[in-house]
């Protein structure tokens, strides 16, 4: 089956980008994309295609919903990452499409109708190597490819041409006209790939971190904490934050919007890696003003994953866990009978709080 059904006239399709890269790598493609060439707007839309793209035409497939671009040039022409004019008419080759795009192993093209693979700027040679490279100087043009360099690389593990290095560190000052909104899902692309350390390795090797998150303290602690598989999103950017004092903590997560159950993590990580890393050993009243400052009496699964996330890199939470557990077992049914009977409203409360010190105090003697 023709997987576009529009005419047996000139229109050809191809598979594009990130799908011929992965078939390849022997990795199955999280998304096909469809490039056509030789045809206009209008053949598609007299065709049942519906158009969904404003800046330059895609088009849905009126059967399987499948997204279809025509190929097209790009042209820059203002500053930012939005300034571009686009050209797409039936002479635009499946060459002239590929030369636009930003990767060498992202500017190949499959004919799916005889699997012939058109790889015009050495992409399949540098998979082989485990090279990321930029296709030529328009790499320059969207300084949002820097952090898709950096993100590549975090999934693949490859190494990065010396010359897109370069090229990388002359985009400094346009990676300032990156919206935050952008700038933070490319982050959190990247923190759910293999190597999320080596995004940041990148972002410092072309000057780019400096520029685009100067709150950062990247060490070598740090990069290994990314390792680990286990830790979920929030977790990643408090141990991404670890070695950063708590203002600048702060500062990053505030400049950067990040989402509230990041901060709910973040801020009261950062408090009581402070404090713990002073000194570990506390009796029970300081134990208990921590979980306060953690919210532990009315998210203790938040305050739990407060203290994993410390122990992951290496604070000793385990005094505080002690009497955060102590303290949790305290309920209703511990007040006297006199207490039950005579307390109402916020007095209960009070009592509770009361016991829960004593046990934490016990928990920590």
């Amino acid at each position: 089956m023709k997987l576009l059904e529009i005419s047996e006239q000139h229109p050809k399709v191809y598979i594009v980008g990130g799908a011929v890269r992965d078939k390849l790598l022997g990795r199955e493609p999280k998304d096909v994309d469809y490039v056509v060439v030789g045809a206009t707007p209008e053949y598609m839309e007299n065709r049942g295609f519906s158009r969904v793209g404003a800046d330059f035409p895609v088009f849905l497939h009126p059967k399987t919903k499948d997204e279809y671009a025509l190929a097209r040039t790009e042209r820059k022409t203002g500053s930012g990452y939005k300034g571009f004019e686009t050209r797409f008419d039936p002479s635009v080759t499946i060459e002239d499409d590929l030369a636009r795009r930003d990767l060498t192993i992202n500017a190949m093209a499959l004919d799916p109708e005889t699997n012939e693979i058109i790889d015009p700027f050495g992409g399949r040679q540098d998979l082989q190597r485990k090279i990321i490279r930029h296709v030529g100087e328009a790499f320059a043009e969207d300084p949002l490819r820097v952090l898709r360099v950096a993100r590549f690389r975090a999934r693949y593990g490859f190494d990065v041409a010396p010359e897109t290095i370069q090229l990388m560190k002359k985009l400094n000052n346009e990676l300032k006209a990156l919206t935050k909104e952008r700038v933070w899902q490319e982050l959190e692309k990247a923190m759910s790939e293999t190597r999320p350390d080596l995004f940041f390795d990148t972002l410092k090797k072309s000057d780019s971190l400096r520029t685009l998150m100067p709150e950062l303290t990247f060490t070598n602690r740090v990069a290994r904490l990314l390792r680990n598989p286990s830790l979920s999103l929030p977790q990643k950017i408090a141990v991404l934050l670890a070695d950063t004092t708590p203002q600048d903590a702060q500062n990053f997560v505030q400049r950067w919007k990040a989402p509230n159950h990041i901060r709910a993590l973040v801020l009261p990580f950062k408090l009581m890696q402070k404090t713990l890393e002073k000194s570990s050993q506390i009796d029970g009243q300081r134990a208990v003003n921590l979980i306060q400052a953690m919210d532990g009496w009315r998210t203790p699964a938040k305050a739990q994953l407060v203290l994993d996330t410390l122990k992951e890199i290496g604070v000793n939470v385990a005094d505080i866990e002690r009497a955060f557990d102590a303290a949790l077992r305290v309920t209703f049914n511990d007040l006297t009978p006199e207490q039950k009977n005579s307390l109402q409203g916020a007095e209960i409360g009070k009592a509770i709080q009361k016991l829960r010190i004593t046990a934490a105090k016990n928990a920590t003697r």
